[in-house]
C-alpha cells in the first residue's frame, strides 16, 4: 500500500513539475500564433536563405492547468494547447507562394485536430496517465503528418493538397475546438441546507407564543428552473400566559414546538452569476406540542395540514468542478464530472392560517438562514467518430 501511494506521489510531482515548465513558457506568447487566432501568413515566418531551398513550420503542444468560465461555474481541468513558433518557423524567399503556405496551413490544421483529439482523452482518463496519452498522440500526429507529407510531395501535387485539406476540415468538425464545449452541463441538481432563523406568529397564535427561534433542514432537487423542495422547520417558544383550553392546561414559560413538514414547488424567476431567487408554495403537515406533555407522552399533538408559500434566495460562495478521475488506475470511457457550490439560502415563509384549537389560531412566519451545498454531474458530450484509421 505504501509503495503504490510513493509510485502515485512521484508521478503527481513529476507531471506537475513538468506542466510548470511547460506552463511558463506557454504564457510568454510573444513570437507565438494559435490555430484559432488566424490563418497562417507569410508574416509568420522569417526568411532564411542560407540553409537551402526550404520551409519549415516548427510549432509546439503541450498541456497545462486552466480555468475557464461557462455561466455561472468555474471549470478547472487540463488543457492541451498549440502554437506555431513565428520565430523559429522560417520560408526560403524563392518559396514565398500561395501553395507552399497552403501546404504549411494544412499542417497546421492536423496538428490542432490532434490536439483536439488529446483534450478529448484527457477528459476521459485519469491524470496519471496524461504523458503516457500525450506521447502516444503525438508519435500518431508525427505519423499521420509524414503520411500528408509523402502524399502532397512537401506541397507539390496540388491535387493531394485539396483532398487532405477537405479531409482534414471534415474531421476537425467531430471535435470541438473549445474545451468546454465538450461538456454537457446535467440540468438535474441536488443540495442540502441546514440552519436557524427566527419565527414569528400571528392571532391568537401570538398573544400565546410570539416569537420564536427556528431549525430547519432541506433537501433540493432542480431541473432547469423548476425545484421540488422537502423542508422541515422546528420553532421553539415559550408560553406568554396560560393556556387552558380542551386538552390544554399549560402554565406561562412551558416550552412549545410548532413542527412544519412541507413538500414545495418552486420557480427561478432569477439566476444571476451567484444569485438565485425561486418562489415557491407547498403543502404542509403543521402540528403543535409543548415539552411537558411529550415528556408525559400524552396526546400532546395538535396538527393540522395546511399551505405554506415563500421564497428562497440562494448566495453561491465557493464553486468546485472536477473532471479527475478518482481511481488514479483505472478511466472510465464514459467520464463525468462532478460539481459542487457552497450555497448560503436565505429562506421567507408563511403558512396559511391555521387552526390547532379555539385557542389556536394564526400564522407561522419564518425567516431563516441556511448554509448547504448544490451538486450535479457533468458529463462528456458524445464526439462523432468517423471511419478513418491513424
Amino acid at each position: 500500500m505504501f509503495t503504490k501511494h510513493l509510485y502515485t506521489t512521484i508521478i503527481i510531482l513529476v507531471i506537475t513539475f513538468n506542466n510548470f515548465c511547460q506552463n511558463k513558457y506557454y504564457l510568454n506568447k510573444e513570437n507565438k500564433k494559435f490555430w484559432s487566432e488566424d490563418v497562417l501568413s507569410w508574416d509568420d515566418f522569417s526568411e532564411n536563405s542560407h540553409i537551402g531551398i526550404f520551409s519549415e513550420l516548427k510549432y509546439y503542444m503541450g498541456y497545462r492547468p486552466i480555468r475557464q468560465r461557462l455561466h455561472d461555474t468555474t471549470f478547472q481541468f487540463t488543457e492541451v494547447y498549440l502554437y506555431m513558433d513565428r520565430k523559429l518557423s522560417w520560408v526560403h524567399p524563392l518559396l514565398k507562394n500561395k501553395q507552399t503556405l497552403r501546404y504549411h496551413q494544412i499542417t497546421f490544421d492536423i496538428l490542432e485536430l490532434f490536439r483536439r483529439k488529446v483534450q478529448y482523452e484527457f477528459l476521459k482518463t485519469s491524470f496519471v496517465y496524461y504523458d503516457a496519452v500525450f506521447k502516444d498522440q503525438i508519435t500518431v500526429c508525427e505519423n499521420y503528418i509524414n503520411e500528408f507529407r509523402n502524399d502532397a510531395q512537401m506541397g507539390i501535387d496540388t491535387l493531394q493538397l485539396s483532398i487532405w485539406e477537405e479531409k482534414i476540415h471534415k474531421e476537425l468538425q467531430n471535435y470541438p475546438s473549445n474545451l468546454l464545449s465538450m461538456i454537457k452541463e446535467n440540468p438535474n441538481k441536488f443540495g442540502v441546507y441546514i440552519g436557524f432563523g427566527r419565527s414569528s406568529t400571528t392571532n391568537n397564535l401570538n398573544k400565546y407564543l410570539g416569537d420564536g427561534a427556528a431549525f430547519t433542514m432541506m433537501v433540493d432537487y432542480s431541473y432547469k428552473k423548476l425545484l421540488l423542495n422537502a423542508s422541515l422547520i422546528t420553532n421553539s417558544y415559550r408560553l406568554h400566559q396560560l393556556l387552558i383550553g380542551s386538552k390544554l392546561n399549560y402554565p406561562p414559560r412551558t416550552g412549545a414546538n410548532i413542527n412544519l413538514y412541507s413538500l414545495n414547488i418552486g420557480y427561478s424567476i432569477y439566476e444571476g452569476k451567484k444569485v438565485r431567487i425561486y418562489p415557491y408554495i407547498g403543502a404542509s403537515h403543521i402540528a403543535f406540542a409543548t415539552r411537558i406533555a411529550r415528556l408525559n407522552r400524552s396526546n400532546y399533538t395538535l396538527s393540522q395540514v395546511g399551505i405554506v408559500g415563500g421564497i428562497f434566495i440562494d448566495i453561491k460562495w465557493i464553486k468546485q468542478i472536477s473532471f479527475l478521475q478518482k481511481n488514479y488506475y483505472y478511466a472510465s470511457p464514459n467520464m463525468s464530472g462532478s460539481y459542487f457550490a457552497l450555497v448560503t439560502r436565505l429562506s421567507i415563509s408563511s403558512s396559511a392560517p391555521i387552526q390547532f384549537s379555539n385557542e389556536l389560531k394564526g400564522s407561522v412566519i419564518n425567516f431563516n438562514i441556511m448554509i448547504g451545498w448544490d451538486s450535479k454531474k457533468l458529463k462528456l458530450k458524445k464526439i462523432l467518430q468517423n471511419n478513418t484509421t491513424y
